[in-house]
């Protein structure tokens, strides 16, 4: 098995080779599934895709959970959507929960193009 699985993701003529997890996270990590309608990361993109000012990943985590889906681990389903240039950090910093600051977020053209295509 290669070190690293890459996700290739086409847009236009253009192909992205994506890595999909780290060489240190387990054997189920590297099991490539795409993403699915209803999936973790699907509600999660939906959310991003209605946010018009940007959201932390809990802010993301809690418009999920207001619409009834309890995401355990939201933060590693937003750094897989950012990791696939989904999301993309906007360079600016929100106060979370915990007092610390979180990187706000905003869905990019390929996030908008693949939650059209889940819709």
């Amino acid at each position: 098995m290669p070190h690293h699985a890459k996700l290739a993701v086409t847009v236009g003529k253009i192909i992205f080779d994506l890595p999909l997890f780290r060489s240190s996270d387990p054997e189920t990590s590297r099991q490539v599934n795409p993403m699915r309608v209803g999936s973790h990361r699907a509600i999660l993109l939906a959310i991003y895709a209605d946010a018009t000012l940007g959201l932390t990943d809990e802010e993301a985590s809690t418009r999920a959970m207001a619409q009834g889906h309890e995401i355990r681990g939201y933060w590693k389903r937003c750094s897989d959507l950012r990791t696939a240039g989904l999301i993309q950090d906007l360079g600016i910093r929100r106060e979370l929960s915990t007092g610390s600051q979180g990187i706000v977020c905003c869905i990019t053209q390929l996030g908008l193009d693949t939650f059209r295509g889940l819709s």
